[in-house]
């Protein structure tokens, strides 16, 4: 049956799709600057979140990052997901503000993101990082196996927050715990939650 209170969401990643999401003005100043530097990207499928950011579509893949593009510019794909109209968030719909077919990724958009992967694990390849990573990839995986996840309706807010403040008490940088706490912990989560 249909339930009118659940939300929408897909991977773009299972889809063949990767998403840009420009949060507000800082992130559509981010955006403009890069088409500025690059060219822009061709008309294609967007949708408006109920903050007011955009999800702009493009087929290709991407790795799910956070400001890895210029501040306030995420991306979604790999490991990731949005939610799709007609869903809701704080009594908001999530609304089709573009309604074209979906265009190819454009070869600046992977590129820039690849350099900042490739430079951040250049940065990050000490031991102690990778010792951080390891330990708190195997705490999250434990917490799984023993059912230490978030259930909607019973305190799962603040288990989520403490989760995180535990990842970032063994060392990790707050966008390597999001990223490794949605790829290891999140899905199993009831519901599992919205990455923004």
């Amino acid at each position: 049956g249909e339930n009118p209170n659940y939300n929408l969401a897909l991977s773009p990643e299972h889809m063949g799709w990767s998403v840009l999401d420009p949060d507000g003005p800082e992130g559509e100043a981010t955006l403009a600057t890069l088409i500025k530097e690059n060219g822009s990207y061709p008309d294609t499928y967007e949708v408006r979140s109920p903050r007011g950011g955009r999800h702009i579509y493009f087929a290709g893949s991407l790795p799910s990052t956070i400001q890895k593009l210029g501040p306030k510019l995420d991306t979604r794909g790999q490991g990731g997901y949005v939610l799709v109209p007609p869903s809701m968030f704080e009594g908001k719909a999530y609304e089709v503000l573009n309604d074209a077919d979906i265009a190819p990724l454009p070869d600046w958009i992977s590129g820039r993101i690849q350099q900042r992967v490739e430079r951040h694990a250049a940065a990050t390849s000490d031991v102690d990082e990778r010792a951080a990573y390891a330990r708190a990839r195997s705490l999250l995986l434990d917490y799984v196996r023993t059912g230490k996840v978030s259930v909607s309706g019973s305190g799962g807010n603040g288990r989520a927050y403490a989760v995180a403040c535990e990842l970032h008490n063994l060392g990790l940088t707050p966008e390597v715990s999001c990223t490794l706490l949605d790829e290891v912990w999140n899905p199993h989560c009831n519901p599992p939650w919205d990455y923004e």
